[in-house]
């Protein structure tokens, strides 16, 4: 995890579900993704690219926490505006 957040905000995509941090940032040190990802991948049926899912089997579904340094998470905060 990148950065954790513990607001609420309903779904971007309408179904009226309340998505607790929502706003939080993981990373595999190649990838950054928001926390509500599993809800709308599961509840909305988005499609994620192929390079993402087969980055993600090769670790299981979890995050390489050995592989990912300070660099990539100061990188991942400034590209959402969290850091300057």
């Amino acid at each position: 995890m990148v950065a954790a957040f513990t607001e609420t905000e309903q779904c971007l995509l309408g179904c009226g579900e309340n998505i607790v941090g929502c706003s939080s940032l993981f990373t595999d040190g190649s990838w950054v993704w928001r926390g509500d990802l599993g809800h709308y991948v599961g509840r909305h049926g988005v499609t994620l690219p192929v390079e993402f899912v087969e980055r993600m089997r090769e670790f299981d579904g979890k995050p390489p926490v050995d592989e990912v340094d300070a660099s990539v998470a100061r990188l991942a905060l400034r590209s959402t505006g969290q850091l300057a």
